[in-house]
């Protein structure tokens, strides 16, 4: 996958540690 999309992969990364980060941040701002 990272061959037909290369950008992607790189974006995909860079959002992977940033997912549970935001769905950690997410209850938090929902719950104040």
């Amino acid at each position: 996958v990272s061959n037909k999309y290369p950008e992607r992969s790189s974006t995909y990364t860079s959002l992977e540690p940033s997912a549970p980060t935001v769905l950690a941040q997410a209850p938090i701002a929902i719950k104040p």
